[in-house]
Order: C-alpha cells, then structure tokens, then sequence
C-alpha cells in the first residue's frame, strides 16, 4: 500500500520521464538587460551551478517594469527550475528510486531529497506563476515544465507536511514533538504570507498533471483520492476551529462525527481515517 504523497510523487515522476525532452523556453526577449540576465541564469541551471544567483537575477527579471510578460514567464520557469536545483532535486535521479522501489510502504520522506519547505513553496509560486501567464503571452510552458511544476508542488505540499508530521508506513500520521493533535492540523492547514493553503498545491499539482497530457485513466482515478486529501483535512479543521462538523464511515462502518469538542483520539482517528482511505 503506497502512502498518498508516494502515490502522487510517482505519478509526477513518471510523467516527467515521459515528457523529458520536450522542454519549451521562450524566444523573442524585448529587453536586452532580461535577455542578459535569462541568458546567465540558463547558464547557470545547465551547469549546476550558482543557483543563488540565478534566483536572484530571475527575481530582477520578474519585478523589472521594462522586461515583457514573455520575458517573466521565462524567468519564473528558470526560478522554479534554479530552486530545485539548488536543493538537489534531480527529478530523473529520484524517478528511478520510486519507480524500482521494492517497498511499496516505504515512506515517501525517505526517498524524497530534502527539501525546505520555503524553496519548495517558492519553486512551486514560481512555476505556477509561469503557467498563469500562459494566457497572455499566448506562448505553454510545455508539457515537461508542466509535470516539473506538479513535481514542485507535490514536494511543497511534502515539505509542509514534514514539518508537523511523522508519516508511518500504513499512511498513518503522528504529530512531531509531541505537538497538540488539533494544533498540528492547525499549523499544517493554515495558510502562508500570499494566502495560499494545502489544497491549493494539490489543485496546481493535479492541474500540472492534466495539461501534462499523459496520465491513464486508473492513474487519473488515484489523482483524485490524492487530491481529496487536502480538502478533507481543511474540512475537518474547519471542524475542529468550530465550523460545520466533520463526518466520516469508519472501518467498521460506525459514522464518526467531529465536533470542536471532540477530543486529540478522535481527531487522530479522522486524520488517519483520511490518509488511509487514500492509498485504497
């Protein structure tokens, strides 16, 4: 039984090896200055090297009034690309750990480079922001760009993940530090500076998936149990917070209401409820 985030990273992983090739940047840059700095930081990202620099010129190139929306887009897809890169992430690398794996239950963590939770949430806005703008530059970003965007956001959703829980092997979670068990889900659903939440990197990571082109039918199907994760647990923190009350069939086909009352057992019992109804 594979965890929910293993299923979703493989799903990337593979799309991606699928796509490898069909990398599409931009042409026709208006601003000498931004085809300069486009020009340093591809540079930069075939080497594997001064990915800092990269991100940074990127950045210049992304608030510069003078550069063109086509030039933006470039240099957001170039950031995404430079953020990965400089946490190591080698999307080919990690696809042939997953996919040989021998250990369906392996937690995902540990196959997974390490990643802070910060440059994956940024390589994530960062190419997400690249596909928006597809709309008025008239230009894709492609499908391979389109699955490394599902793979950055697969990996910020993991990251925050990390960050408030252990994930056993049966899809099962545990607070780290013996963190409360409603503070915990409070932590992980709440959202960052730019209002963004759990559920809207699923959404974007599916998304990426779709214009990605080349999931089956029986992979879509299991996309969507992963996608349900993150709503479900919004929805059973809103709960807990005091909203609308959580329901759910248990394994023994008892209904379980959670209520902002109900007890850290009872809230345990739904998250891990959640998890595990995923990797069916």
């Amino acid at each position: 039984m594979k965890s929910w985030l293993q299923t979703i990273a493989v799903f990337s992983l593979m799309v991606f090896l699928a796509g490898c090739g069909n990398v599409s940047l931009f042409k026709g840059l208006s601003n000498s200055k931004s085809q300069s700095a486009i020009d340093q930081i591809k540079s930069n990202n075939n080497k594997g090297t001064d990915y800092s620099t990269s991100v940074s010129l990127a950045d210049q190139v992304i608030n510069s009034s003078a550069a063109s929306t086509s030039d933006k887009q470039t240099a957001q897809l170039l950031k995404g690309e430079a953020l990965l890169g400089k946490n190591g992430v080698k999307a080919v690398e990690v696809a042939s750990k997953l996919l040989s794996s021998t250990q369906p239950t392996a937690n995902l963590l540990s196959v997974l480079p390490t990643i802070s939770a910060a440059d994956a949430i940024s390589a994530a806005k960062a190419l997400n922001a690249a596909d928006s703008l597809s709309a008025s530059t008239n230009a894709s970003i492609g499908s391979n760009y389109q699955v490394t965007r599902a793979m950055a956001n697969t990996l910020a959703i993991v990251s925050k993940v990390n960050e408030v829980y252990d994930i056993g092997n049966d899809g099962t979670v545990t607070a780290k530090n013996n963190v409360d068990v409603k503070a915990a889900l409070s932590t992980l659903m709440a959202s960052d500076s730019d209002g963004k939440t759990l559920d809207y990197y699923a959404n974007q990571a599916k998304n990426g998936f779709d214009k990605g082109g080349t999931l089956s039918s029986d992979q879509q199907s299991e996309l969507d149990k992963v996608k349900d994760v993150p709503t479900k647990l919004k929805l059973l923190n809103e709960a807990v917070q005091g909203g609308e009350p959580y329901q759910y069939t248990d394994s023994n086909n008892h209904t379980i209401t959670i209520f902002s009352t109900s007890d850290n057992n009872a809230v345990q019992g739904a998250i891990n409820d959640i998890m595990k109804k995923a990797n069916k």
